[in-house]
């Protein structure tokens, strides 16, 4: 028996995937089955913060998407709003229900969803604020982390790159206990002594191993231990539950205090000023634009960095690096100012946004 003919096997195939098969039978006998439809393009934007997925699957994307489907499909879309965001509406549609949005696939579509920032109540109470170079960051009464400005390096958190002019909600966590904001990065703390980072890390000022921007909060380490954080330009400095000290970041002008000028993307300890040991008992943290400062429970007052206008206190140390700039050294004592400043103890150091500008208050 001869083999049967390609056109043969190719009709026998198809009537074998046809649920209607007298249909089909009869199609066979009078030439062929219909060429198949054509596919269409659909494409979604996604304006804003949230989802968008669709019934039949293939589209799922939180930016702009597209997915090809055949011809006289209809589509189902959802658009699901992030948090901190609320659904706005659809353009492009045949038909919309609330969040939901029909199309008929009977030629290329385009549609957008659009979401807008949920504004921050004015009678809310905020309980805690911190500023970077371009951006705010601060927690609500109730535990939520709100942020808004420039988010070029996505040091809002937010998810997005996008620049915000009213405060978005960062995540839907109600447990944020601290804040901090560097040059173009932010870490935050939890209840459960958790550490977060997020923004520009290109000299591994996040601290999670990596030189990797982050456009979310992402957990810093495993340790649970954190008490406090304070954010320069490029680097972070934080305090443990046993008084120790540690910092990662931007290092060549020895503002993370280990010793050394070398850049560390992990946290490492701050070492005292002989460098055989580290520095305890520490109870406050501030950071400059390339220096650093920390206050002891017993009221020793502590700095480290770049002191090119005297920022650190120590007097005959000035220049670009090196020794000079008391770069090469750990943490200095002021011993004039640590125990008494016009007459009264030093209680707080503090950040001021000019860079070379330390804040003592009593």
């Amino acid at each position: 028996m001869a083999p049967e003919s390609p056109i043969v096997l190719e009709r026998s195939a198809r009537v074998k995937g046809c649920a209607r098969w007298l249909l089909c039978a009869l199609l066979l006998a009078a030439g062929g089955l219909p060429a198949r439809a054509a596919d269409y393009v659909l494409t979604v934007t996604n304006a804003g913060g949230g989802t968008v997925t669709s019934r039949p699957a293939g589209i799922d994307c939180g930016a702009s998407c597209s997915a090809n489907f055949p011809q006289d499909l209809l589509m189902k879309l959802t658009a699901a709003p992030g948090p901190g965001f609320t659904f706005s509406g659809w353009t492009g549609c045949q038909a919309v229900s609330g969040t939901q949005c029909t199309v008929l696939m009977n030629a290329a579509k385009s549609v957008t969803a659009s979401f807008a920032a949920t504004a921050l109540p004015a009678n809310e109470v905020a309980v805690q604020v911190a500023a970077g170079q371009y951006h705010t960051v601060g927690i609500r009464a109730d535990g939520t982390l709100w942020a808004w400005g420039d988010n070029q390096y996505g040091q809002l958190g937010d998810g997005t790159t996008t620049d915000r002019s009213s405060p978005v909600q960062i995540g839907t966590a109600t447990d944020w206990t601290a804040v901090a904001a560097g040059g173009y990065h932010t870490l935050a703390l939890k209840a459960d002594g958790s550490l977060w980072a997020w923004g520009r890390n290109d000299f591994g000022q996040l601290g999670d191993g990596t030189t990797t921007s982050r456009s979310s909060p992402m957990q810093i380490d495993t340790a649970t231990d954190w008490t406090a954080v304070a954010a320069g330009e490029s680097h972070t400095i934080t305090i443990k539950t046993d008084g120790s000290l540690w910092a990662w970041g931007r290092n060549h002008k020895g503002q993370l205090g280990d010793g050394t000028i070398t850049d560390s993307d992990t946290p490492v300890q701050v070492k005292d000023a002989a460098g055989t040991g580290f520095l305890t008992g520490v109870s406050t943290i501030a950071a400059g634009y390339f220096h650093t400062f920390a206050l002891q429970a017993d009221g020793g007052l502590w700095g480290w960095g770049w002191n090119l206008f005297g920022q650190i206190g120590r007097n005959g140390l000035s220049g670009e690096g090196g020794k000079g700039a008391h770069a090469n050294e750990g943490p200095f004592q002021l011993p004039d100012v640590s125990t008494d400043i016009f007459g009264q103890k030093v209680r707080h150091v503090v950040r001021q946004m000019d860079p070379f500008r330390l804040g003592l208050f009593p």
